[in-house]
């Protein structure tokens, strides 16, 4: 009896944190869409240049190069234009190539929030394409499905 009690109460507070979530997520979704006070939203600006190259933060993984720094990512010698949440995806990728992350792991990094298996795929799936698309050469992507589990930079020839 009080395990189940205690099980019910978990489970509500989950669900409760959840809805949180899922209301954050809008806020900021809206606030995005109309700016504050009605107006239409304006992107940032980008960064600075950062004009010591010593300073940038820049990965590899493949022919995948990515300057943090700078939010710039290039496949071979190409840049490559990305939206925020594949920006997001590919860092997690490259930073930790040849490793399978969940759907679950994936939508935390991109968007801040735990969701189920089910709702992370939903999610994620349109990022995932288009990302894998923007990343293949040649028809081939270094991003794999894992059947089952999610994910994976594959950069081992």
């Amino acid at each position: 009896m009080i395990f189940a009690t205690v099980r019910e109460a978990l489970l509500k507070q989950k669900e409760r944190q959840r809805q949180q979530d899922a209301v954050r997520l809008l806020e900021q979704a809206m606030t995005l869409l109309h700016g504050r006070g009605g107006q239409t939203a304006v992107a940032p600006p980008p960064p600075a240049p950062n004009n010591n190259p010593k300073s940038d933060k820049i990965y590899h993984a493949a022919n995948i190069t990515i300057n943090d720094s700078r939010h710039q990512v290039t496949v071979g010698q190409q840049p490559l234009e990305l939206t925020p949440i594949e920006y997001k995806l590919l860092c997690k990728f490259v930073r930790q190539p040849n490793t399978a992350f969940s759907f679950m792991e994936l939508a935390y990094e991109s968007h801040g929030m735990a969701v189920d298996e089910g709702e992370a795929r939903a999610l994620l799936r349109t990022h995932v394409y288009r990302l894998s698309r923007k990343l293949a050469v040649n028809g081939e992507s270094p991003l794999q499905n894992v059947r089952g589990l999610g994910y994976i930079l594959n950069v081992e020839a």
